[in-house]
């Protein structure tokens, strides 16, 4: 819900908010830890105010999170010009603010505090509001055939029931769970840039490389290079509506290796990238963010537009493996799907609605919350093997393009629970009662990027009394909220340089692109994300 209150409305402390909330005082108490904002000094009060936007955010309280934001800048203002950690508070609930204004529909308030920050660019209304228009389905004949066209032109294609039921539903006993063994031996979330490699050419050890075999058909029919490719790399993510920013716009690549051949601006990618959806997040929770892939690629001009797919349960999403891309951040989760301690439910089989869309039928859905997900690369380009993980001193040694452990390995339990099925899965996978692979919708939006426009004289967002001081304008990151405020149009290459900086340790040579000096070897991310 969009917030309708006045600004007088907004300062209230949240103690005299607790009555109105969907949950009793007691739970409210639980929800915010007892903290009462008005003893604690700006430091404090200002970070637990942010804490309490994130909370209210993930329980999709869009009202109070607003309040929230508001009173965590006005806290953080009042000391910023002492402390710049209290800019940095500042600066990120104002960014916080603009993102939610956006997905709200409020562009010029949202602008007016970008402005402020010094941003100059962003994602488009079409993208950032994405639920409100309608975008993660296609509806006008126009845009069916534009979409037509460009997956005629190899650029980006999505499939339903790409993946088959039995091997689906093995995946997701075995992965669903924050816990499971693949995701605690590998420290996730907070380690997450790792992925394995697999030859094509050799038997799969596990479940997820038989359906990397089952998949290279499909792929192959959209993209005839990919019957070159000699390996697969491939990863994973699980995320839930606590992780609602997405994933910030990167390349994937190698960022172990570089190429001087065009058309990869002596940066190593994959052929294709593919994102493989195992779950499928209802509309409302913060999980359930679409994917945007841009137009672009390293070193050439900004995007014209971008498409967009929503997770679905066996979906495969396609696209040039040289294009820029990310997860747009989730909208809050509704109220309907919180459960009675005020904590969002984790539940995989929280939701149940009536689906009948993309022609699959009337029938029963059940929606998971958490978000899964299986990327691979598909690589025609030469990549170096990498030894396995280990297991130095309890914790995990991870990095790209890794070998997967020996079956007799005891320091992993993981790939026992994605034992390969064998024979069984040639049957599964081959399965004539299995729907066939069908083309998904795949949104359009254009443009991608727009100018974030400068407020006019006295006219502001009512909500914030005080423009940005100049510490609170250099506390606001250039690459902001993974890439979706920009302060120019190259920021996403520069951010890529960052982070090939911190792969490699090593700089690479510079060229200029569009009149700023950015590396011609780049990557964001590396292969560790959707």
């Amino acid at each position: 819900p969009q917030c309708s209150a006045s600004p007088a409305d907004l300062l209230p402390p949240v103690a005299a908010l607790m009555p109105r909330l969907p949950v009793g005082r007691a739970t409210a108490g639980r929800i915010f830890g007892g903290v009462g904002h008005r003893g604690a000094g700006p430091a404090q009060g200002a970070r637990v105010l942010l804490e309490e936007a994130e909370r209210f955010r993930t329980l999709g309280w869009s009202c109070d999170e607003e309040r929230s934001l508001i009173r965590a800048i006005a806290q953080a203002d009042a000391e910023a010009s002492i402390s710049p950690s209290l800019a940095r508070v500042s600066a990120d609930a104002r960014l916080r603010l603009a993102l939610l204004l956006c997905q709200q529909g409020k562009s010029r308030d949202a602008d007016s505090i970008l402005a402020g920050l010094g941003y100059r660019a962003r994602l488009s209304d079409m993208a950032l509001t994405y639920r409100n228009s309608g975008a993660s389905e296609l509806t006008a004949k126009e845009e069916h055939e534009e979409v037509a066209q460009q997956q005629a032109q190899k650029r980006v294609f999505a499939m339903d029931d790409a993946v088959p039921s039995e091997v689906l539903r093995r995946l997701r006993v075995a992965l669903q769970a924050p816990s499971a063994p693949f995701w605690a031996e590998h420290l996730y979330p907070e380690v997450d840039f790792f992925s394995y490699l697999f030859d094509l050419k050799s038997s799969p050890t596990n479940l997820v490389e038989e359906l990397i075999l089952h998949l290279k058909p499909l792929v192959v029919q959209r993209f005839p290079e990919v019957a070159q490719a000699h390996s697969a790399e491939w990863w994973m993510h699980n995320k839930g509506s606590e992780q609602w920013r997405g994933h910030g716009l990167h390349y994937d690549c190698n960022e172990h290796a570089s190429t001087a051949s065009p058309p990869g601006n002596g940066v190593a990618y994959p052929a294709v990238s593919a994102v493989v959806y195992l779950s499928e997040p209802p509309p409302s929770s913060g999980a359930a963010g679409p994917t945007l892939v841009l137009d672009q690629s390293l070193g050439g001009p900004a995007a014209p537009e971008g498409y967009l797919v929503a997770p679905r349960r066996g979906r495969m999403l396609l696209f040039d493996g040289r294009l820029l891309h990310g997860v747009l951040p989730g909208t809050a989760c509704s109220v309907d799907t919180v459960d009675k301690s005020g904590s969002p439910a984790e539940s995989t089989t929280l939701l149940a609605t009536r689906s009948s869309e993309h022609g699959h039928g009337v029938g029963h859905h059940v929606h998971d919350l958490r978000r899964l997900t299986l990327m691979v690369g598909w690589w025609t380009e030469p990549v170096e093997r990498r030894a396995g993980p280990e297991a130095a001193g309890g914790r995990a040694v991870l990095e790209s393009n890794m070998t997967v452990p020996a079956s007799g390995d005891t320091s992993w339990s993981w790939p026992s629970t994605l034992r390969p099925m064998g024979a069984a899965a040639h049957g599964a996978m081959a399965s004539s009662r299995a729907p066939a692979p069908a083309p998904a919708p795949v949104s359009r939006v254009r443009p991608a990027w727009q100018a974030v426009t400068a407020a006019e004289e006295g006219c502001h967002y009512s909500g914030i009394v005080a423009p940005p001081s100049p510490l609170v304008q250099q506390g606001a990151p250039s690459f902001a909220m993974g890439g979706l405020f920009l302060r120019d149009a190259c920021e996403a290459d520069r951010e890529a340089l960052r982070r090939l900086q911190w792969a490699r340790g090593v700089l690479p040579t510079a060229a200029a692109v569009d009149g700023t000096a950015i590396a011609t070897s780049a990557v964001a991310h590396g292969a560790c994300a959707e």
